[in-house]
C-alpha cells in the first residue's frame, strides 16, 4: 500500500556560506488510518436512523445522538449524566430490568422490547440493543444503546391480531 509521509525540512547555511538542507520524515499511514476510522464512526453516530446512546460504566449518560433526541424529545443537554432510568414507563416489573442487566453482565450485551417514556410523557414501545464495550483488562469502560421506535411496527401487528379476531368469528 502507499504510504503517507509528513516531511519538515529546513534550510541552513554554514560558516562558509554554504547552503544544505536538513529533514525530518514520519510515517503517518497509521494515524491517518485512524483518523479516518474515527470520521467513519462518528458519521455513523450523526447519521444513524436508530437512537445511539453512551453511557459510562455506571450507567451515566455521557452521549446521544440527534436521533436519539428525536425519538425521545429530549436534548443532549437534558439527558447527559443521568441514568436512562429516566425513560422508564413503569411498564415493566423490577425483574425485567433485574433479568437485563443479568444478561448484560453475563454476556456482554441485551436486547428486546422494552416500553420507555418520552419527555412529553408518552408511552412508546422500542427496540433496544445494549453492548457493554471493555478495555483489554475485561473491564467495561462503557455501554452503546441504539434505540428503534417501533411504534408503527406495534400498530400493524395489533391490526393484524384485530383481523384474524374479527375473521375467526364471521
Amino acid at each position: 500500500g502507499s504510504k503517507r509521509v509528513l516531511t519538515r525540512k529546513n534550510r541552513f547555511v554554514d560558516h562558509n556560506g554554504k547552503f544544505f538542507i536538513v529533514g525530518v520524515v514520519h510515517d503517518i499511514t497509521q494515524r491517518q488510518k485512524t483518523e479516518e476510522k474515527l470520521k467513519r464512526a462518528a458519521s455513523v453516530f450523526i447519521h444513524a436512523h436508530e437512537g445511539i446512546m453512551i453511557t459510562d460504566a455506571s450507567a451515566a449518560i455521557t452521549e446521544v445522538n440527534d436521533s436519539f433526541s428525536r425519538i425521545t424529545g429530549y436534548s443532549s443537554e437534558e439527558v447527559l449524566r443521568h441514568n436512562p432510568r429516566i425513560f422508564q414507563s413503569g411498564r415493566h416489573l423490577p425483574e425485567f430490568y433485574t433479568e437485563m442487566w443479568g444478561k448484560l453482565i453475563a454476556q456482554g450485551y441485551w436486547e428486546g422490547e422494552i416500553w420507555n417514556r418520552r419527555k412529553n410523557g408518552e408511552i412508546y414501545p422500542s427496540m433496544l440493543t445494549i453492548s457493554a464495550v471493555k478495555n483489554q483488562a475485561d473491564e467495561i469502560q462503557h455501554y452503546v444503546s441504539l434505540y428503534s421506535d417501533i411504534t408503527s411496527i406495534k400498530e400493524y401487528q395489533n391490526q393484524l391480531e384485530h383481523i384474524a379476531h374479527f375473521d375467526l368469528l364471521t
